[in-house]
């Protein structure tokens, strides 16, 4: 997993840069585009715009009683290694209420170029700014974490931009400077043609006798970014990578919360050892011996003659005598072997047995107590 949060600007600076000898505030438009009733894939009836329908003035598409939008600059990126371009739009409201860019921009646009003796479409509602290599962060290395953070950043940024499209609210009279959410790949060096609407009659919104404009091959690495648009993408690269920051910096306390938590519980874990040394005891019976150090009899728990605490006791040593090799035993419940006395061993008594008036604590353990008969 990509953890760390280490968030370059190569890609908004260069926008910076760009942008510092052109500025575009005052709504230029592009200057070199023309009508294309003189270029490539013009209508050339002079039929009149009817004023309902979108077209095309000069570089503007207008949509009557509504608004108008225009190009103001380009952004150069790349898609798959291509040169690809993004768009800064300039959003107009020409009504009498608040409107949204999404409002004005109701006449669908494409964009195409010849490639020899054809004309190709150069843009896709399946490729767009967000397609671009520069915020495709699944495409990145997992070992190149700066560059994922970046592409992390870059894809958030140019998708909050693009979407403030249905979100910014513009006066009207005013006007506004957004990013499109289109990606232009060029093919060839050939002029664009920007074209509005299907350029077909059952098209019905849209006036075919106005319906596109040219772009000169060349505005796309000579017409920059505004100044407006480039502090705009700037301001929210900070933001993104203040919250990438903040992220790391949590993860990183989450991270240290954890190591510092296991290192007490080693330490507990090792004091709680030393606090709970076994005692010589303890020791001794787990090596079969008493705890003053005699040896144990074979299937019992003291030394001949004691107790299991090691202490001489005259029951048990005349238990052991009587036991002794010097004659038979008297009973089954005097015979070390008989089933009553494994019986009673197994429950926790004496394997020879013990008295009927042994009871509960006289040796300091209930087991010892008599429970067989």
């Amino acid at each position: 997993m990509r953890k760390v949060y280490t968030l370059s600007a190569i890609t908004l600076a260069s926008i910076a840069l760009v942008a510092c000898g052109n500025n575009n505030k005052n709504g230029s438009t592009v200057s070199s585009a023309t009508n294309t009733s003189k270029n490539i894939g013009s209508n050339t009836k002079n039929s009149s715009i009817k004023t309902h329908q979108i077209h095309v003035a000069k570089n503007e598409i207008v949509n009557p009683g509504k608004g108008k939008m225009e190009i103001l600059g380009f952004e150069s990126l790349s898609y798959k290694g291509k040169p690809a371009y993004a768009v800064e739009w300039k959003f107009t409201n020409t009504s009498k209420k608040q409107l949204t860019a999404d409002d004005i921009d109701q006449g669908t646009h494409t964009y195409f170029q010849k490639n020899g003796n054809s004309e190709k479409s150069i843009s896709s509602p399946d490729v767009y700014i967000l397609s671009a290599d520069q915020a495709n962060y699944d495409s990145v290395s997992d070992n190149n974490t700066d560059a994922y953070n970046d592409a992390v950043a870059q894809y958030n940024v140019f998708g909050k931009e693009s979407d403030r499209s249905s979100e910014d609210k513009i006066e009207p009279g005013k006007s506004i400077n957004l990013l499109g959410g289109e990606l232009i790949i060029p093919v060839s060096k050939e002029n664009i043609k920007v074209q509005v609407g299907n350029h077909n009659k059952s098209d019905t919104d849209v006036d075919m006798s106005k319906d596109n404009f040219i772009i000169k091959y060349n505005e796309l690495s000579s017409k920059h970014f505004t100044n407006d648009l480039v502090e705009e993408l700037k301001k929210a690269y900070a933001n993104e990578a203040s919250d990438q920051l903040s992220q790391k910096d949590e993860k990183s306390s989450d991270s240290n919360s954890q190591s510092q938590g296991s290192t007490n519980e080693k330490v507990n874990n090792k004091n709680m050892g030393a606090t709970q040394q076994k005692t010589q005891g303890e020791k001794n019976r787990e090596q079969g011996y008493d705890p003053k150090g005699n040896k144990v009899m074979p299937g019992q728990d003291h030394a001949p003659g004691s107790n299991v605490y090691g202490n001489e006791d005259d029951w048990v040593k005349g238990q052991d005598q009587d036991n002794g090799t010097d004659g038979p035993t008297q009973s089954a419940m005097d015979d070390p072997n008989s089933a009553e006395n494994k019986a009673a061993h197994a429950k926790g008594g004496m394997m020879y047995g013990a008295p009927d008036n042994v009871t509960e604590g006289d040796w300091q353990r209930s087991e010892d107590a008599a429970n067989t008969k």
